[in-house]
C-alpha cells in the first residue's frame, strides 16, 4: 500500500517519517511498541488525523479538478478527461482504501488511549476534539478552537455515564 505524504514534511519531521513506516508496514518492532507505548501514542494518533486530513483535502482537489474539466451534458468528453478520469479512479480507489487503514490505525490509537477505563465513543469524541482543538489552535484560528470547545462542553452537558 502506497502512504501518500508530503515528502518535504518526511524529510523533515522523524517522527512522522515513523509514522509513515509504520502504515507501510516497514517498523521494526521496538518501532512499533514506541508508537503504541502510553507516552506517545496520542502524538500517533495526532499524526494519523493529520495525514488523514492531507489525504482527504487531496482526493477533493481531485475530485474537484475532474469535474472542472468534465464535459457539458450532450457533449463528448475529450480524450483528456477520458485519461484524466481513468487515472483518477485508478488513484482514488487507492487513496479511500488508504484512509481505511489509517482509520485502522487511529482505533488502534484509541483502543490504547481507553485501556484507562472511558467507554471506547467517549474516548474517541475527547480525543477527536482535542486533536481538532489542537489543529486548529495550530493555525491560529482561535475562532474554530472556540466553536469546537463549545460544541464538546454542549455534547458533555447531554452525556449520562
Amino acid at each position: 500500500m502506497s502512504v501518500m505524504v508530503s515528502r518535504e514534511r518526511a524529510h523533515t519531521d522523524p517522527f512522522r517519517a515513523l509514522v509513515e513506516r509504520d502504515l507501510r508496514n516497514t517498523t521494526t518492532d521496538n518501532e512499533r511498541a514506541l508508537l503504541r507505548h502510553p507516552d506517545t501514542v496520542v502524538r500517533w494518533l495526532r499524526m494519523l488525523k493529520a495525514i488523514q486530513r492531507e489525504v482527504e483535502s487531496h482526493i477533493g482537489r481531485n475530485v474537484a479538478a475532474l469535474r472542472a474539466m468534465a464535459p457539458a451534458p450532450g457533449d463528448q468528453p475529450s480524450r483528456e478527461y477520458i485519461v484524466a478520469k481513468r487515472t483518477h479512479d485508478a488513484g482514488h480507489a487507492k487513496r479511500i482504501n488508504f484512509v481505511r487503514h489509517l482509520k485502522t490505525h487511529m482505533d488502534e490509537a484509541v483502543q490504547i488511549i481507553n485501556h484507562h477505563g472511558l467507554p471506547p465513543l467517549m474516548v474517541g469524541n475527547i480525543v477527536d476534539f482535542l486533536v481538532d482543538v489542537d489543529t486548529e489552535l495550530a493555525g491560529d484560528d482561535i475562532e474554530a478552537a472556540r466553536g469546537k470547545i463549545n460544541g464538546m462542553i454542549a455534547t458533555l452537558r447531554h452525556f449520562k455515564p
